[in-house]
């Protein structure tokens, strides 16, 4: 039997690492997913934002020796993961809210020393940062009407070594965001998830902003702890628990300790 426990965008809050590995311990969860956008806050300096990083690097780390502790990506991390000099890395960067340019050299540098991925999988369920449609996969992934959810995450990972594709799977955005695409795993909000989304199986995501913890048309929204920019809180912190019993996944939400 695995615990897990699923982390919505932390936007460079280190002081809430600490909270997280407590209500870890409370819970005995035997696996940590922090669901993506790590980097960026509101009005956030270059200093400030390498100082989040590094504390978020040294974090992982400790944890890591006591639990499986995985790192998603999100839109707001990519043009730090990314190398400059192609076109790819130049577009990204320009359309990166709250991007920090003069953070980047470092952040790059540490993120690339740790295993950061885009998706992640057990075969049953998918966590991405901000989910799978139908229109998009159908319009990207040639043969994903037979993937499963590991195949998906997969496929998703294997971007991060391809900069011509994790430019286009950042350009994914839909109407929501002012673009004429399909919404990607980077960029779909939460309207267009669970109108668009693959049900073949439960998505856990964060990215879209909610009050709690919430269950939707088979998606899990955990974005709980992002702000508005005077610093107050959105949602009530609390994080998602996937327990498993005769190999099915049942979820739990779980208050902020």
């Amino acid at each position: 039997m695995t615990r897990t426990l699923f982390v919505g965008d932390l936007h460079a809050k280190p002081d809430l690492l600490e909270p997280v590995s407590r209500i870890a311990d409370q819970c005995h969860a035997d696996r940590l997913i922090l669901l993506g956008d790590l980097n960026d806050d509101w009005n956030l300096s270059n200093n400030a934002a390498i100082r989040a990083f590094r504390r978020l690097a040294a974090w992982w780390r400790m944890e890591h020796e006591r639990r499986d502790t995985i790192l998603l990506l999100g839109n707001h991390d990519i043009a730090y993961w990314m190398k400059p000099g192609s076109a790819a890395y130049a577009r990204v960067r320009r359309a990166s809210p709250g991007f920090k340019p003069g953070a980047h050299r470092a952040i790059h540098r540490m993120m690339h020393e740790l295993p950061v991925t885009l998706a992640w999988s057990d075969g049953r369920v998918l966590a991405t940062h901000a989910g799978v449609t139908l229109p998009w996969a159908a319009g990207t992934i040639r043969g994903y009407e037979t993937m499963g959810p590991r195949e998906m995450a997969d496929w998703l990972n294997r971007s991060l070594v391809d900069t011509g594709r994790l430019g286009r799977l950042y350009d994914a955005t839909g109407p929501a965001r002012g673009g004429t695409g399909l919404p990607g795993p980077l960029w779909a909000d939460e309207s267009e998830l669970t109108r668009l989304a693959d049900h073949r199986w439960p998505q856990i995501v964060g990215h879209t902003p909610v009050s709690t913890v919430t269950h939707r048309h088979g998606i899990w929204f955990t974005d709980t702890m992002s702000t508005m920019p005077d610093g107050t809180l959105i949602g009530d912190g609390s994080l998602l628990l996937m327990d498993d019993e005769n190999g099915t996944p049942l979820f739990e939400a779980v208050p902020r300790a």
